[in-house]
């Protein structure tokens, strides 16, 4: 969801539909975009007559007439239903932007987990294409200055050498001054979380954010540790955890450009399965994961919320 930037009274709003479900994906039909000129208060269905009709609305961009989309997955998977997609006519029509080996528009086709945009010059956006390869193009971050008509990459080697085809999110946050945040998640789990202060043209990778239980290191999207039943005093229970591909966050502050917040799926307790909250971030629950950090020279964790 996210306001056009074009309307100066906020009242205009744009939806994506898609299924982010921790039930299977299991949801209603994914028919397109949803609009509100009042706030919110009446809506209106686009679907870009059936171009977004089965896709999975992952991001969006509005500014008037041009209208961005992301898509990851669709319900005919296939690369001609997902990436990224432009309406220069208010969403009456949508062009798909990347195809094939990115020959065309500069990106190539591929799963887009994200689409950010840079609140002072909307124009400029963030993306990331995913099994790309497979079409002769490259995985990466990719970035437009011109409203999503044409694509740059923009990530570094070591970027790049965390993307593959176990890569099952990629999530960006734009903060102030022009920092952009951008996290890396592989099978579940954040792999890597990358800053820049300068639009792409170089970028900074951050510590990993863990919490410290009982000795072990503890992630946002822990997998294979037993969390607390549904009930005090309960036996413990398996909890999947892994879930960051629809169960990470993260967010930037809107002033100061060295904070980020970052959220995950659980936590676990503090001391395993015979431990007690709260763990060391303040959890007080297992699904309390979300830390609220401020870049030094390395992430730390100053409270959870």
């Amino acid at each position: 969801m996210t306001f056009d930037v074009a309307d100066g009274t906020s009242n205009t709003i744009w939806a994506g539909n898609g299924r982010f479900s921790s039930f299977a994906r299991r949801g209603g039909d994914r028919n397109g975009l949803l609009k509100s000129t009042d706030g919110g208060a009446n809506w209106t269905r686009i679907d870009g007559g059936g171009t977004l009709v089965g896709k999975n609305i992952s991001g969006i961009a509005a500014n008037g007439n041009n209208v961005v989309v992301s898509v990851n997955t669709a319900d005919n998977f296939t690369f001609g239903n997902i990436g990224i997609f432009r309406s220069t006519d208010g969403g009456t029509s949508f062009t798909q932007i990347s195809t094939g080996d990115g020959t065309a528009t500069g990106l190539p086709r591929g799963v887009s987990y994200d689409l950010i945009f840079d609140p002072a010059n909307p124009d400029t956006m963030y993306t990331s294409m995913i099994f790309a390869v497979s079409g002769g193009g490259s995985n990466g971050i990719y970035k437009t200055t011109d409203a999503g008509a044409s694509w740059s990459k923009v990530s570094d080697a070591t970027i790049d050498a965390l993307l593959s085809d176990n890569t099952s999110n990629l999530e960006f946050a734009h903060g102030a001054a022009g920092v952009v945040f951008a996290a890396v998640i592989n099978n579940g789990n954040p792999d890597g979380f990358f800053r820049t202060t300068n639009a792409g043209s170089s970028w900074t990778q951050l510590e990993t954010p863990v919490t410290n239980e009982n000795g072990t290191d503890v992630g946002l999207n822990p997998r294979g540790i037993k969390g607390p039943g549904p009930d005090d005093g309960a036996a413990p229970e398996e909890i999947a955890g892994g879930q960051g591909n629809i169960h990470f966050s993260i967010l930037a502050a809107p002033v100061n450009p060295n904070i980020v917040y970052v959220g995950g799926d659980r936590q676990p307790r503090s001391n395993g399965d015979t431990g007690s909250f709260p763990n060391s971030i303040g959890g007080r629950t297992s699904r309390d994961g979300c830390f609220a950090v401020t870049l030094r020279s390395r992430w730390g964790a100053s409270g959870s919320i």
